[in-house]
């Protein structure tokens, strides 16, 4: 695995991971409460704080929130099947897939910061 499937990806949906201040958090362990504790800061101090996390523990949505608001249903809808014939074509991962419907989220709901 490497980087080229994402790329094109994110180039076919508009490269909206540009137009976004990202706090990227790695590691071991402690990612998700780690990320957790950076975006309620943010949004405790006036951002619009856009978090994604893995895994979910009971819907999909859970996955990708601004502000604590979890992404709506029509919102993954529409992403899945805009972009259903490029997913057959290139068949991106699940997590490919879910990254680039954050990134294109966050961008399109102007988030201050995505974590």
């Amino acid at each position: 695995m490497g980087l080229e499937n994402i790329n094109k990806l994110l180039a076919h949906i508009g490269n909206p991971e540009k137009e976004l201040k990202a706090i990227h958090v790695a590691g071991s362990n402690g990612k998700g409460s780690t990320s957790s504790f950076i975006a309620s800061i943010l949004t405790e101090s006036g951002f619009k704080v856009g978090l994604y996390t893995s895994p979910h523990f009971i819907n999909f949505n859970e996955r990708i929130r601004i502000n604590g608001v979890e992404i709506p249903n029509d919102f993954v809808t529409s992403f899945m099947n805009k972009n259903n014939e490029f997913i057959t074509r290139e068949s991106p991962t699940f997590f490919e897939l879910t990254t680039a419907m954050a990134f294109k989220y966050f961008a399109e709901h102007g988030v201050d910061y995505a974590v």
